[in-house]
């Protein structure tokens, strides 16, 4: 049997799903797991940098449009932690203006849903295998 277009990864990489739509990353995380990270879904911006903070995540990948803190104000508080995460923006957001706060707020990948959950994982899979 081939391996040929199988994903690879280091096991044990921590990843951080943050979106209030746990239907959304659901496919995500399956995968995610099922390549041996460590996964941790989160539904509330205000969570994550204390969970951040504790588990110290490889990668995050963030919804812009959430509870409490924002997707943009995350990754930027993210990017200022002692270990910054690799940070994905995963939203149904699209606009020129989205991509450019993005990039301001120190994302290093932004993905527009709807996006099939295989190209995710490729996406996060290379920018991990880059760390």
């Amino acid at each position: 049997m081939s391996n040929e277009g199988a994903v690879v990864v280091s096991p044990g990489r921590r990843v951080f799903l943050v979106d209030d739509n746990p239907a959304t990353v659901e496919p995500i995380h399956q995968r995610l797991c099922a390549l041996g990270h460590v996964t941790t879904v989160l539904h509330d911006g205000a969570q994550v940098l204390e969970a951040a903070r504790r588990e110290r995540p490889d990668l995050a990948i963030l919804e812009v449009m959430l509870p409490e803190v924002n997707g943009y104000q995350l990754c930027r508080e993210l990017k200022r932690l002692e270990h910054p995460p690799i940070v994905v923006m995963l939203t149904s957001r699209s606009e020129p203006e989205d991509r450019f706060w993005a990039t301001e707020c120190g994302a290093d990948l932004f993905l527009s849903k709807p996006v099939e959950p295989e190209l995710v994982v490729q996406q996060v899979t290379a920018l991990l295998d880059a760390k």
